[in-house]
């Protein structure tokens, strides 16, 4: 059976709309210090939209991408954020990472 979330629909929604985000970070290996943006809402079919952006250290390359997507479960939030990463990372958005890590000063 499906893992769901809690009692409360808003409560369900922020939790999943959060975990498709997490999964999509964690898929592109983003952190704190890579210029990745992510932004979730529920349309009002009740589908979860999620828009993301990769950007190079300098701003002249970027990749965007949104997709769009029913999610009741954490599994499908999960695949949501995940299906929009690989399609980033085909579009380019895996060289721009490439990049960032081969620049990275290295950690103290």
């Amino acid at each position: 059976m499906p893992e769901t979330i809690g009692p409360s629909s808003a409560d369900q929604k922020s939790t999943l709309a959060c975990l498709a985000e997490k999964s999509l970070m964690r898929t592109l290996e983003g952190g704190c210090s890579v210029p990745i943006g992510v932004e979730t809402e529920w349309t009002p079919s009740g589908a979860l939209r999620m828009n993301a952006i990769v950007v190079s250290l300098d701003g002249t390359q970027s990749v965007e991408d949104t997709i769009t997507s029913r999610v009741q479960t954490v599994d499908e939030a999960t695949a949501l954020g995940e299906g929009l990463a690989a399609r980033l990372v085909k579009a380019g958005a895996g060289e721009i990472l490439n990049d960032i890590n081969a620049n990275r000063p290295p950690k103290d």
